[in-house]
């Protein structure tokens, strides 16, 4: 009976479990083609065999980290943990509390201090477009901001968005949304769409984490950060 569990040996014969029994391989696991996968992998069946692969295969999203945010801070700071090449962070509830306060967004490399130099690019926001297509450089203050919702309004909880997050070594790049919802109405929804990119990025160099900060020398008073880790294969 070697490298087999049977079900219950009851002398010699091999019978089936008893009703409301359970089986229990604790310390001996299931081995399938000589092995046990991989930490997230499930076993898949194509009709004629049995094996093991990862679960959801391509596309699958897997959540790293969730902050809620519930007493005024300074700063929101995403740690980009994890061997994706892709993440999502979305943001929501988000609230300056104050009537000049709007998202701004900074990164910086791993082990860096946000001193690099960023670039960025946004378009449009609210019902006003003279912001639009306008393109500037940050050369690094302390968080190396961008300016992607310039609408002086009070969020009060409006405020959502979704960062799209490129980790690949050489060519890390942050596509995003922020969305405002304009407290009278005025202006109906905000809304800018911006990109984030070191200006002289090395060839393996990728981002360590993401910086959140209320512009008008506000602070967060609220909001819930969710990232996720988006599987490739």
């Amino acid at each position: 009976m070697a490298n087999r569990f049977p079900l219950s040996l009851d002398g010699t014969a091999i019978k089936e479990l008893p009703s409301g029994d359970n089986l229990d391989l604790t310390g001996s696991g299931i081995s399938i083609s000589g092995g046990q996968g991989a930490d997230g992998q499930v076993l898949t069946s194509t009709g004629s065999v049995v094996a093991w692969e990862n679960a959801g295969g391509g596309g699958a999203w897997t959540r790293i980290s969730t902050t809620n945010v519930t007493s005024a801070v300074a700063t929101v700071e995403i740690t980009i943990s994890g061997s994706y090449d892709y993440y999502v962070l979305r943001y929501s509830g988000w609230n300056a509390g104050t009537s000049n306060g709007y998202p701004t967004f900074g990164m910086t490399t791993v082990g860096g201090s946000y001193s690099e130099t960023i670039k960025y690019l946004r378009n449009g926001y609210g019902g006003d477009t003279s912001g639009a297509s306008n393109q500037h450089s940050s050369t690094g203050d302390t968080y190396a901001s961008v300016w992607p919702v310039a609408r002086s309004n009070s969020t009060n909880g409006s405020g959502f968005g979704e960062l799209h997050i490129s980790n690949v070594a050489g060519q890390p790049t942050i596509h995003g949304k922020a969305h405002i919802i304009d407290d009278d109405q005025s202006l109906d929804l905000g809304m800018t769409n911006f990109v984030i990119g070191f200006d002289s990025p090395s060839s393996n160099g990728k981002i360590g984490k993401v910086r959140v900060r209320a512009d008008g020398g506000s602070n967060t008073q609220a909001g819930k950060f969710v990232l996720y880790g988006i599987a490739t294969s």
